[in-house]
């Protein structure tokens, strides 16, 4: 089931759905995640442009195994994403706010997380903590150089001691000219 627009009349119907299993909020903007509760059989939620930025209560919401946040307004804390004890696929894209990912030891289903334009994050060290985890996708992010994956340092910002040269620019062949 998809919800779309910012006109959202009616929606506290949503909560009646027990048996409902996937669900898309898009461009809605919800206080928080209350309205989701009674959505025990929820196993995939999609959460995309908006701006429902409290997501506190997620793990508290269906058995969520798949869920996908995407251009949220104003969402910065992604703290609860590590108590999602049935996830197994996470993927985020475009949160430029978000500049750090939860331990995830207590996402014991965890086995793939989808990283995308997530431009905040210069730290990946906790994605070693998902006990299941088997595959990690990281796309258009270039401040987290492969340099970086391998060993687990956190990434300097820009200008700062220790920042890097962008990646086309040291790899063996390439001239500086010929760098993005």
């Amino acid at each position: 089931m998809a919800v779309s627009g910012k006109q959202h009349r009616g929606i506290e119907v949503l909560s009646q759905l027990t048996g409902l299993q996937e669900l898309t909020l898009r461009s809605t903007t919800l206080a928080d995640l209350s309205l989701l509760l009674p959505l025990g059989e929820l196993r995939s939620l999609d959460i995309k442009l908006g701006g429902t930025n409290d997501l506190a209560l997620l793990p508290a919401v269906g058995q969520l195994r798949y869920l996908e946040l995407w251009r949220i307004r104003r969402f910065s804390d992604a703290s609860m994403l590590g108590k999602l004890a049935h996830l197994r696929h996470l993927f985020l894209q475009t949160l430029p706010q978000v500049t750090a990912l939860p331990d995830f030891s207590e996402a014991r289903a965890l086995r793939r997380i989808h990283l995308e334009a997530m431009n905040g994050i210069r730290d990946l060290r906790s994605i070693a903590t998902a006990p299941a985890l088997e595959e990690l996708v990281v796309a258009e992010t270039p401040q987290l150089e492969p340099d970086y994956l391998r060993s687990n340092r956190p990434v300097p910002r820009p200008g700062q001691a220790g920042a890097s040269q962008p990646l086309a620019a040291r790899r063996p062949g390439k001239t500086n000219e010929e760098a993005p």
